[in-house]
């Protein structure tokens, strides 16, 4: 999660709000809403690593599986809902993760929880 979000992310949105012609717009969208998402999916994926290693056995329930894709899903959206209020575009490849997640969701209740 740190380097999906520290990679390009962070140093590219100060420069576009530098840039921008209503930099407080951006800024407060971008840093205080969006990282709420970024902040409840680092929160639900301990949630869901807490859960998953507390009962590793068995069949994957709903009340793993949401926090264990879940988390990582949201914090994806979060990102990509970051990096379009920056650049005004969408990441493909954050689109292509959170199909993934979606996939990933659908398929795990016949998985282990470890899977």
């Amino acid at each position: 999660m740190w380097w999906v979000y520290f990679n390009v992310g962070a140093e590219r949105g100060s420069k576009q709000i530098e840039q921008s012609d209503d930099p407080g717009r951006i800024g407060r969208f971008a840093y205080t809403y969006v990282h709420l998402l970024l902040i409840g999916g680092i929160i639900l994926t301990a949630v869901g690593d807490e859960i998953m290693l507390s009962h590793p056995e068995g069949h994957a329930e709903i009340r793993t599986t949401i926090p264990v894709v879940g988390g990582p899903a949201l914090y994806v959206a979060g990102n990509l809902l970051f990096k379009y209020a920056i650049s005004g575009r969408w990441q493909l490849s954050h689109l292509v993760g959170l199909s993934l997640f979606a996939l990933a969701a659908l398929l795990a209740r016949d998985a282990s929880p470890l899977c």
